[in-house]
C-alpha cells in the first residue's frame, strides 16, 4: 500500500491522477484520518477560490476619456521637452562657435595687420634666407631629402600605417622565402 502522507501522492490526488482502485482507497483514508481530511478540504477550498477571478473592480463613466486625455498630454509635455532641449542644445553649439569665430578673426586680424604692415621685415629675412640656402644647395639639399623623408615616413598617421605595413610585408616575404635573411639592426 502507498503512502498516503507523501507529497508525491497528495499531488497524484489533488490533479485526478490516481487510479479507481486508488481512488477508493483515498476516499476510505480520509474517511478514517481528520488531519488528512481537514487538510484536503482546505486545498478544495483554495482551488475553488484560485479557479474563479476575482471581479473587477468598477471603473468611473470617464476613464478611458481621461486616460487618452492624460497620455496625449503627456506626449504634448514630452515633444514639448524634446524641443527646447533641442533649441537650448543649438543655442549652446551657436554661442560656441561665434565665440570660437570672433576669436579665430581677432586673431587673424592681429596676424593680417603684422603680416602687411612688417612686411619689410619679413621679406628682408626671406630674401636673406633664400640666398644663404642657394649658396650652400648642394650640401643642403641631401640632407633637406633625407629630413623630408623621415618626418614624412615616421609622423604623419597615413606613412605610419604605410611604414608599419611594409615592414609586415617584408618579414612575410621573409618567412616565405628562408634562404633571405632579414637584415640586422643595429
Amino acid at each position: 500500500m502507498p503512502n498516503m502522507h507523501s507529497d508525491a501522492w497528495w499531488q497524484q490526488a489533488f490533479e485526478g491522477e490516481l487510479s479507481p482502485q486508488e481512488a477508493q482507497a483515498w476516499q476510505a483514508h480520509l474517511e478514517e484520518c481528520a488531519t488528512c481530511r481537514c487538510e484536503w478540504e482546505a486545498l478544495a477550498q483554495v482551488d475553488a477560490l484560485l479557479a474563479t477571478p476575482p471581479p473587477t473592480p468598477p471603473l468611473p463613466a470617464d476613464f478611458t476619456a481621461r486616460t487618452v486625455a492624460q497620455v496625449m498630454h503627456t506626449r504634448r509635455v514630452r515633444r514639448l521637452l524634446m524641443w527646447l532641449g533641442g533649441f537650448v542644445l543649438v543655442a549652446i553649439v551657436l554661442s560656441a562657435e561665434i565665440y570660437v569665430l570672433a576669436t579665430t578673426f581677432s586673431t587673424l586680424e592681429r596676424a593680417l595687420v603684422a603680416f602687411v604692415t612688417g612686411h619689410a621685415i619679413w621679406l628682408n629675412a626671406l630674401r636673406q634666407t633664400l640666398a644663404r640656402l642657394l649658396e650652400a644647395g648642394p650640401a643642403l639639399l641631401t640632407l633637406t631629402l633625407a629630413a623630408t623623408g623621415i618626418v614624412t615616413l615616421f609622423l604623419t598617421p597615413n606613412s605610419v600605417f604605410a611604414t608599419l605595413a611594409f615592414i609586415w610585408l617584408t618579414r612575410e616575404n621573409w618567412q616565405r622565402e628562408p634562404h633571405v635573411q632579414p637584415p640586422m639592426l643595429a
